[in-house]
This record gives C-alpha cells, sequence and structure tokens, in this order.
C-alpha cells in the first residue's frame, strides 16, 4: 500500500494520498487531534500507521522580510497572504522609508516585494 502524508498548516491540513492532494480548513475551535480525526479519519483508516507520515508546517515555514509601497494597500495584503501561506514574517518594509530602516537580524530565505 502507498503512503499517506499529511501537512498540519496554520490553515489547512493538506493530505496527500492515492495520488492526490486534499485540503482541509482547519476548526480553531477543536484541538488538532479531534479536528483531523473528524475531516480525515475514513482515509487515515484505509492506512497502517507505519505508512502514515505527519508534518507541521504551521509557523515553520520560509522565514520572509516583505516590502511594500503602502501601509494601507500592498503590505497589508501581502501580510494576509503570506499568513495564510504558513510563512514566518520576519519583518515588513515600506520601501519610500527603506533607507530609514533598521536592517533584519534574523535569517531570511525570502524577500517579497509588493506594489505596482
Amino acid at each position: 500500500m502507498s503512503r499517506l502524508l499529511i501537512d498540519i498548516g496554520s490553515t489547512y491540513f493538506k493530505v496527500s494520498h492515492d495520488g492526490g492532494i486534499e485540503q482541509f480548513f482547519r476548526d480553531f475551535d477543536k484541538n488538532i487531534f479531534d479536528d483531523l480525526e473528524k475531516r480525515c479519519k475514513s482515509i487515515v483508516e484505509q492506512y497502517n500507521k507505519e505508512d502514515i507520515y505527519i508534518c507541521s508546517s504551521a509557523n515553520g515555514g520560509l522565514s520572509t522580510l516583505i516590502i511594500g509601497l503602502t501601509n494601507s494597500f500592498s503590505l497589508k495584503y501581502a501580510i494576509n497572504t503570506a499568513f495564510n501561506s504558513g510563512i514566518n514574517i520576519i519583518d515588513t518594509l515600506l520601501y519610500p522609508k527603506i533607507e530609514e530602516e533598521s536592517t533584519p537580524t534574523e535569517l531570511i530565505d525570502v524577500v517579497i516585494i509588493v506594489g505596482v
């Protein structure tokens, strides 16, 4: 039998099985186990425990610096998109004030530049 791969993200459970990937929106009013069991129990029951692999991308994604043109539009939407993608935002900067900003001291994997 093939393997079942489960990624517990900050917004979704992503489940890879039978050559496909399904996403299940998390219920934050439940603990992770109960929520996973409710949404994926029928899938999990098809696999032996040694064929189930679980990881977490929640708050473990890419460390990112976001640079935007404005707070109210480009930066705001980039931050929301990044959080929904499981990205760890290290810092945000406004491009017009970039010379005034200090350099982030943490390791950054990705720099996202947004705006028109």
